[in-house]
């Protein structure tokens, strides 16, 4: 049995911090990661090497933008997302002089606005079945291969909806909603309790139609086959082709009437 990853607590804003970053550099379409407390730079994480230089400016750019334009959200944190030359640059203040700078594409940043939102107060969304914080995680998108953060719906770059997934942790089967996540069982079931009883009943009545039918069908296609066979005996044997085809008839009349009877009964 593999050993289950430590449940993370995000209670410090240094935790916070590590958290963010945790999630952000795994994110594909991120070029670089700075921490900062109070202006001055505290850890950088550098995806993209080119802009590691930008480290220092970004640290003390932070409390500017979050001066200038900024969302108050609970626990006092506060984020804010905007455009820096060209990219997109995520600002997140997660208490006591602490925050953090995320840039690079568009999309990638935008798809980390709620989980870093989410983790900068405190407040992630966790496993329903083992408590492991999801937004920590990043998810391979199955359809463009981009990793996103675990909890986006949507891939940000292909438009594909992948609710489903599995706990990272202890393998849960999850269903995801924007801002929240249950067991995909939960799911499963409300889905079965939207089949009306009127469907169910529609669809009885076309399996039960079809097996009246089939053996019906059976009997008409063996009583013209009985024909066909006298018809050709008689041109065989010499015989009066009428007459052979009026006993040949005969099985196929047979056929009918008993055809008729049963429609009568239903």
């Amino acid at each position: 049995m593999t050993e289950a990853l430590a449940v993370p607590r995000i209670a410090s804003p240094e935790e916070r911090i590590t958290s963010i970053i945790a999630l952000a550099s795994s994110v594909d379409g991120v070029d670089i990661v700075v921490a900062a407390h109070e202006g001055f730079t505290y850890s950088v994480q550098a995806l993209n090497p080119e802009y590691e230089i930008y480290a220092d400016e970004l640290a003390a750019a932070s409390a500017v933008y979050l001066e200038s334009s900024w969302q108050k959200l609970t626990g006092n944190a506060r984020v804010i997302l905007a455009d820096q030359g060209g990219k997109a640059l995520l600002v997140a203040d997660v208490g006591e002089g602490f925050t953090v700078a995320i840039l690079g594409e568009r999309q990638a940043v935008e798809s980390l606005l709620d989980p870093v939102r989410r983790l900068a107060t405190g407040a992630p969304i966790s496993c329903p079945n083992c408590s492991a914080v999801l937004d920590v995680h990043t998810y391979t998108c199955p359809s463009c291969g981009k990793r996103i953060p675990f909890t986006a719906t949507l891939c940000p770059y292909c438009g594909t909806a992948s609710p489903a997934r599995s706990c990272p942790n202890c393998g849960a089967e999850l269903m995801l909603a924007p801002g929240r996540v249950e067991p995909a069982k939960a799911e499963k079931q409300r889905s079965a309790v939207a089949v009306t009883p009127r469907a169910q009943s529609n669809e009885g009545e076309v399996v039960s139609e079809e097996k009246g039918e089939t053996p019906l069908l059976i009997r008409l296609t063996i009583g013209g086959g009985v024909v066909a066979a006298y018809y050709a005996s008689s041109l065989l044997l010499g015989i009066d082709p009428v007459i052979a085809t009026i006993v040949g008839a005969a099985p196929l009349a047979a056929s009918l009437g008993l055809i008729l009877t049963e429609k009568r009964r239903q």
